[in-house]
């Protein structure tokens, strides 16, 4: 007997709560971690072409840190295919085509129409440590979406569907009560035969790709601080892999340095209200 579990997260901030219909999301990405051992994130991006030959693209640049990069050079061979009313529903298709790479980070889809429903498949390859780019393997699973998702040229500003899939066999040899998505929206948590699906849902792409991502054995805690109107700010505190910390003395250390910090800020219309740290 299949059992199904739904859980929501609410996240400090509630950032997404104007976001709850899926009626007018017309782009859903799906990453699927199932070859975390070979280091792959497969990929499959969803959408309604606005023109003819519609472009998939991939920033050079992530959010904060400017410097160019080459992060589609970690994506294999682009395929798609076009999908037609009946085929979305039975979630088959027609012939696979190659996307062409035009230039190093963008992708054209020549055999699209404008109104037509089409599929992306593609694969990251994810081995970089470095908080920039994403990483996967029987550990942890993190990523920055400028490294994993394709955006569509001139529909970067419609919403959002996310689905992150983690199969049952990263979670074999983990305490499953500690694995749990670290990221600064809200979630619903999809649990079926021991896999687990996190989805989440975004104004635009540039919302998106504005926060990295973790899954792992994870410990966490809420902590508030307060703006010099005395508004609260709520935050999440997320500390991955094995250790020994005093959690306790570390949210009440990590509370006075976000307090002194907004302290000496002043104005906080800008401050991130969401920690992530990593351990190994």
């Amino acid at each position: 007997m299949t059992q199904i579990t739904l859980k929501a997260n609410e996240q400090p901030g509630n950032y997404d709560a104007n976001v709850q219909s899926t009626a007018d999301i017309d782009i859903r990405y799906r990453f699927d971690f199932s070859r975390f051992a070979e280091h792959l994130v497969d990929v499959t991006l969803s959408f309604t072409a606005s023109t003819d030959a519609p472009q998939l693209w991939l920033p050079a640049w992530i959010p904060g840190s400017y410097l160019m990069r080459e992060f589609a050079r970690n994506i294999t061979a682009v395929h798609y295919q076009v999908l037609d009313e009946q085929d979305t529903a039975r979630d088959t298709s027609s012939q696979p085509y190659r996307g062409q790479k035009i230039d190093k980070h963008t992708w054209q889809l020549p055999q699209i129409k404008a109104g037509q429903s089409v599929s992306v498949h593609y694969e990251v390859y994810c081995y970089d440590l470095s908080v920039r780019t994403a990483y996967v393997d029987q550990q942890r699973l993190y990523g920055n979406f400028t490294s994993l998702a394709l955006a569509v040229e001139g529909q970067e500003q419609q919403k959002l569907q996310v689905s992150l899939i983690v199969p049952a066999t990263f979670l074999a040899d983990k305490d499953e009560a500690r694995v749990c998505l670290a990221i600064g929206v809200d979630y619903t948590e999809l649990q079926l035969e021991g896999q687990l699906c996190f989805a989440l849902q975004v104004p635009s792409y540039h919302d998106l790709i504005d926060y990295p991502f973790e899954i792992a054995e994870q410990d966490r805690f809420d902590f508030i601080i307060q703006d010099s109107a005395h508004q609260t700010l709520r935050h999440r505190f997320y500390l991955s892999g094995k250790h020994s910390s005093n959690m306790g003395r570390l949210q009440q250390d990590i509370t006075q340095i976000c307090q002194s910090y907004v302290d000496w800020l002043g104005c906080v219309d800008n401050y991130r209200k969401w920690i992530i740290v990593a351990a190994k």
